[in-house]
């Protein structure tokens, strides 16, 4: 870092104050940036070391993944106990207590509609994770194989 430092410093002293002291650069400029290039020889210098999968966005990545099949999980749990092909359901439920002359009469009707609604939303969250799941893990496996090529 202080060899950018030093770059940085020595730039800064190069330039010269205008008429009104702003200490605005003179000519184009292409001097200063050949200055900030670096030797070529020394390429070897921004190689990356280490495992990167471990470390950066990679990891945050993965971490975000396993978070997000978590999610599904339970996700998809609550959307079949709200609205599941089996009996146990919220709505199956209910539908067992809708009974006419009863207190429960009618409220099948009344919530019919919503809790297919919230079951459907709750299931195209899942979907919408998925995608994203299946995007994070192309684009890290991306990563991982230049990454390798490159090593």
């Amino acid at each position: 870092m202080d060899k950018y430092k030093d770059i940085f410093t020595r730039i800064l002293n190069e330039r010269i104050d205008d008429e009104q002291g702003l200490g605005i650069p003179t000519g184009d400029g292409s001097d200063e940036f050949a200055q900030t290039l670096g030797n070529p020889d020394n390429a070897s210098e921004f190689e990356v070391e280490g495992n990167p999968e471990g470390t950066g966005e990679i990891s945050q990545a993965i971490q975000g993944v396993e978070q997000a099949k978590k999610w599904i999980a339970q996700i998809d749990e609550f959307a079949n106990f709200i609205n599941g092909s089996d009996g146990n359901s919220l709505h199956s439920q209910i539908a067992k207590l809708d009974k006419e002359n009863t207190i429960l009469s009618g409220l099948l009707n009344q919530q019919h509609k919503t809790l297919i609604k919230i079951a459907a939303s709750l299931r195209q969250i899942n979907e919408d994770l998925k995608g994203a799941i299946n995007t994070v893990d192309n684009k890290v496996q991306s990563v991982k194989a230049t990454t390798s090529n490159t090593v």
